[in-house]
């Protein structure tokens, strides 16, 4: 893959690194004094992951032409700079020791923010099968 579609890729990452955040506020800020944490945790990672297979449907396309191996490796990207961004907001801005950052990832609690981990991944690739089967973009994959 040529630096301009990894250049591409990288925005679209961006998006997620934006919305995630925001996800957050909404969580804390909305759901939670409504319906308690109970709600807002496991809602927040399902709307979190909704928005990431969403958007990587409507723009990879935009990346041009990928095989599948790209796909893998363009969600594979995006796992890491995600498991990055989680780990250095925490740590370096919100002054969090590891194992408070790490609570985001205990699914014991309710918090599914690794269903979000699991759809950045996977996400490139199943849009990629799903374009190619609905006959949509198929030739800017």
């Amino acid at each position: 893959m040529n630096p301009s579609k990894w250049l591409k890729a990288l925005g679209i990452w961006l998006l997620f690194a934006v919305a995630a955040p925001l996800n957050g506020g909404l969580r804390d800020f909305v759901v939670a004094p409504l319906w308690g944490e109970g709600v807002a945790l496991p809602l927040s990672g399902v709307l979190l992951a909704v928005i990431i297979g969403w958007v990587t449907f409507l723009l990879l396309p935009h990346i041009g032409q990928i095989s599948p191996a790209d796909a893998w490796r363009i969600g594979g990207v995006w796992l890491a700079l995600m498991l990055g961004f989680e780990l250095g907001l925490g740590m370096l801005l919100l002054d969090q020791s590891l194992a408070e950052v790490m609570t985001v990832f205990d699914v014991t609690r309710g918090n599914l923010y690794v269903l979000a981990l699991l759809t950045v991944l996977l996400a490139p690739r199943l849009s990629l099968m799903g374009r190619r089967r609905m006959g949509r973009d198929a030739g800017r994959f």
